[in-house]
């Protein structure tokens, strides 16, 4: 069985996001806090916003346009053949068993999907700044795209959880319960 072998670059790229969503989601709930420090976690919230969406930034890019890495159908599939791996994928999870692809299928549309999460909150949380601060003048309100932002926020404590659980499994599960897919 083959296993997803991580580039140094690519691990480093995973564990920042990693750490800069849970400071994220940490820093939100305290900077709502009655702590006296609280305008301090939205500091903390901001810099590490705006670092963890230039981290997710680079991993996107890097997934687009480097041709040595996972092709980008793998993580935005858009034709059947693509489709049909995750399907395939699915009905592998319905009968108790884990696929192990390497590249695409439902784990590459998951991480996909994270990806593009996190950019959106990264989009929402500085175009919320800007607009506060009146930096940009735009149609929208600002108290309409922290809704937005605040509304992303659940997918992405969905995200962290699931992404956290299915790794526990992936670990925990004997190799005979995976199966191993091209």
């Amino acid at each position: 069985m083959s296993q997803h072998q991580w580039t140094p670059i690519s691990l480093l790229l995973h564990i920042l996001v990693a750490i800069g969503v849970i400071t994220q989601l940490t820093s939100s709930q305290l900077m709502h806090s009655h702590l006296s420090n609280a305008h301090s976690f939205f500091i903390v919230h901001e810099i590490s916003g705006v670092s963890t969406f230039v981290i997710a930034l680079l991993i996107f890019l890097s997934k687009i346009f480097n041709p040595n890495h996972l092709k980008w159908h793998y993580l935005y599939p858009l034709c059947a053949r693509d489709w049909r791996k995750i399907f395939e994928d699915l009905g592998f999870i319905f009968r108790l068993r884990l696929p192990t692809r390497h590249g695409g299928g439902l784990a590459g549309l998951v991480q996909g999907l994270g990806v593009l999460l996190i950019m959106a909150m990264g989009l929402t949380g500085s175009t919320w700044y800007l607009l506060r601060h009146q930096v940009i003048d735009l149609s929208i309100s600002a108290s309409s795209v922290i809704h937005i932002h605040s509304f992303l926020a659940n997918f992405v404590w969905i995200y962290i959880i699931g992404h956290t659980v299915m790794a526990l499994i992936s670990w925990l599960i004997p190799n005979t319960r995976k199966v191993a897919l091209p």
